[in-house]
Formats: C-alpha cells, structure tokens, sequence
C-alpha cells in the first residue's frame, strides 16, 4: 500500500530520562541483556516540529542527525518539510537514556502522538541497535529487553525511595553488541516478590547486589558509590549498566544533611535529588 506523506500541524514532545538501573544484566550466563529502568523526572528531552518548506534541523545533535531524522520521517510516512527544534538537559554517555529520549520524542512530536509504544522501540532498536523503555508509561514495572525492544516480564512499580546521586567516572555509549554483563537470573525472582511486597528494604538490597555484580565485572575498580552508600546509611545503591549514573537510595525523608557536598568532593557531577513514583 502506497503511504502519502502527511505534514503534521507545529506539535511538540517531551521525554523524560531515566537515571540508570534497579536491575541491569543477562537473563542467565546465555540469556539476552535484561534490565529495569529508574525513572526520572529530573532529566528530559523535547522535540518541536513545525511545518516549513524543506527539513530543518540542529545540525550539532548527537542523535538526530539529519540523516536519521529523514530515515525516520520516511519509515512514518511524514513529510520532510518540517523544522525540528531540540531541546533538553540529559548528558549523552551517561546512562541517563538520552539517545532513546531523543528519538522517542522526534517520533511522538511527528507524528501526533499517533504511534503505539511497541513501534516507537521498534523505530529506536532499527535506528540504534539497542533501546531504553521510555516509549512506556511505568516502564520501572517489567522487565525490559535493551537489544530486543520488548517487555520480558510484567512485575510491579518498585516503592517509593529519594534517590540522590549524580555522574562519576567516564561516560559510555551503548553498544548493542556488548553483552559482557553479569549473570542476574537468580534476581529475579526475589525483585518480583520484593516490589510485589513494597519492601524497601529487599528493594534496595538487590538493587545494589545488582549494581555490584555490574561494577566488579565491568569496573571501575574505584568507585565509591557503594562506600558512600554506607557511610550515609543508604539503603542502597544503583549505578548505569553503561554509564556513569549512580544513586543512593533512601527512605523519603531520610536523607542526612551533607550529602551533596560529600559527592561534590569526590567528583561526581550533575547531582540530582528526587522521589520515585510507587
């Protein structure tokens, strides 16, 4: 069936981040690389489309290239005579979804917010090889396969915590063919029994077996996120698959004074303090 290019009216789209992982490795020694994405409102990314003669388009944006642009304007059956505006705060490299925020809102700002979540990963997986679940609503509530583009398993939405964290050590890009991540098929299980109970406690405690299992296999040697997760009596922490996200995780309202400035002195940067959505 022919398609006919449809210009869409001047809409925009805003896609927030997410801040690393709960869970973050391989669905067995074998499996496919499996994850649970935090969600995170502090880190965003919009797209604006508005109708013009010709495509116009930043022509420094990591992502949304011109040439990716096009390849997904024809891939929608949309016009080419657009002007794309982008805008947003998400570091790239750092495990804070910035590519698959940025292609998700070009495609919900496009094409009118008419295109089920299911196809949008599917539009991110052709374009990059591997994808973050941001095209879902509650996207921390299942088990979500990065090289695939699908949901592995329904669970529940994890408690509430008050994460505090930001960037240490290098950033790293997403490669769809890295599959060097631990083994986190014995997790779970016990992470579905722990959301299901609302235990903040067992959440946090195989969240940071999780974040563990990644760091001592992937390194860096000296990151201190876990020390510091001690030190300020955290329930846990969390940490980017790929990337330099890390987090402390916290009871509401429980989190001490001081923290900032102590992993401001150790160099992390872009900190963030903000409430998950049970």
């Amino acid at each position: 069936m022919e398609i006919i290019a449809q210009t869409p009216v001047t809409n925009r789209a805003r896609i927030n981040g997410h801040f690393g992982e709960w869970l973050q490795g391989r669905m067995g020694p074998e499996g496919p690389v499996v994850l649970v994405s935090l969600p995170c409102p502090e880190f965003w990314c919009e797209v604006q489309a508005r109708p013009q003669h010709g495509l116009g388009i930043p022509p420094d944006h990591p992502i949304l290239t011109k040439r990716r642009v096009s390849e997904i304007l024809d891939t929608l059956g949309v016009s080419h005579d657009l002007s794309i505006s982008i805008s947003g705060n998400i570091p790239f490299g750092a495990g804070l979804g910035a590519s698959t925020a940025s292609l998700v809102a070009l495609v919900k700002a496009v094409a009118d917010n008419a295109r089920s979540a299911d196809s949008i990963s599917q539009i991110c997986l052709t374009t990059e090889g591997a994808t973050d679940p941001l095209m879902h609503e509650d996207f921390d509530s299942f088990l979500w396969s990065s090289r695939e583009g699908r949901v592995v398993r329904h669970m529940h939405t994890p408690p509430t915590f008050e994460v505090i964290g930001g960037l240490w050590g290098e950033t790293e890009k997403t490669d769809p063919n890295d599959t060097c991540f631990p083994d986190i098929g014995d997790l779970i299980q016990p992470w579905h029994r722990a959301v299901r109970a609302g235990s903040l406690v067992d959440v946090a405690r195989i969240a940071s077996v999780s974040a563990r299992r990644t760091t001592a296999l992937r390194g860096p040697t000296d990151d201190p996120t876990e020390a510091i997760a001690g030190e300020f009596g955290a329930l846990g922490h969390i940490r980017a698959h790929t990337g330099s996200a890390r987090g402390l995780l916290f009871e509401p309202g429980t989190v001490p004074p001081h923290v900032i400035p102590r992993l401001e002195a150790l160099g992390y940067c872009h900190i963030t303090r903000f409430v998950t959505e049970a």
